[in-house]
């Protein structure tokens, strides 16, 4: 499933339990429109423990090296096993 779902990030918590409860095992999260692809799935790694998190994909040239290493190095600290990095060159719309 793709991440955020529709309205505000604070008010996700009960949809992200939802989906594992639904049998969903993966969420994925994007940089498109609107928020960062790491951010979400923070939340998501607090709240429920049973979702496999993934970036698919962070843009490559949106961040430092260093910021993107300690970005991916977070994630995998919040969510030990349960978070893959997935990193392209992104578009000429985003970038």
């Amino acid at each position: 499933m793709t991440v955020p779902l529709p309205g505000h990030l604070h008010a996700q918590r009960e949809n992200y339990k939802k989906l594992a409860d639904l049998g969903y095992t993966d969420i994925w999260s994007a940089e498109a429109d609107g928020a960062d692809a790491f951010t979400p799935l923070a939340m998501a790694a607090a709240w429920e423990p049973r979702l496999r998190l993934g970036t698919a994909i962070v843009p490559a040239y949106t961040r430092s090296p260093a910021l993107m290493a300690q970005s991916v190095a977070t994630m995998a600290d919040a969510a030990p096993g349960r978070f893959a990095i997935g990193i392209g060159s992104s578009s000429n719309v985003i970038i």
